[in-house]
């Protein structure tokens, strides 16, 4: 049996194995972490008590999905930014509710726009959606041919940057019909890249 990932492959960043043999403990024994850890938006190294709630590998990338103190906010913590990590003598608090499969599904990866859901309405070209006729979009998903050939599909997603960079991945292979709102941040995302295109002539 073989697993490929879809779209360009991407090296693994490097990863303590000492911090992620760390990290499996705290998550195995349910205690707390402290750890130092760098952001990629931050060069300064920070300290963190963390509440470890789950690992989730995506792609080449590991994220321990915690809380930090007492808080009850999720974050994502990425595994190879992680410095140091020690094992505290704490027990972990579970923010009440909180499942891990839930916050997947929910678009806790898709990096919401906002809670908001999207009564998509695109356009594809055929050989495009053939695909997403067999792995729907949404259990809702409805499908029409269109008298040009080409497919609209309808279906109600999460509003996340991950829906606009999966259909960006279409190139003009897609047209987004509605909402209005992610039609006009289209129109304008390519009116940008023709100017940039155009410039360099």
């Amino acid at each position: 049996m073989r697993i490929i990932n879809r779209g360009q492959k991407l090296i693994p960043p490097n990863i303590s194995s000492k911090i992620l043999d760390t990290v499996y403990e705290a998550l195995l024994t349910n205690k707390k972490l402290d750890i130092e850890y760098q952001s990629n938006e931050d060069s300064d190294i920070k300290e963190y008590e963390v509440n470890p709630l789950g690992l989730v590998f995506r792609d080449a990338t590991i994220y321990m999905v915690s809380t930090l103190w007492k808080y009850e906010d999720i974050k994502q913590i990425v595994v190879h930014r992680i410095k140091k990590a020690v094992i505290s003598d704490a027990t972990k608090t579970i923010p009440k509710g909180f499942n891990l499969d839930q916050y997947i599904n929910t678009g806790g990866f898709g990096y919401k726009v906002s809670d908001k859901t999207l009564k998509l309405k695109v356009l594809f070209e055929k050989y495009a959606a053939n695909h997403l006729i067999e792995t729907r979009l949404s259990e809702d998903q409805v499908v029409k041919i269109q008298d040009d050939g080409r497919i609209l599909l309808t279906a109600t997603v999460a509003d996340t940057y991950e829906l606009r960079w999966w259909l960006m991945g279409f190139g003009n292979d897609v047209e987004v019909v509605k909402p209005m709102s992610l039609r006009d941040e289209f129109t304008i995302m390519a009116e940008n890249l023709a100017k940039k295109y155009l410039s360099a002539k």
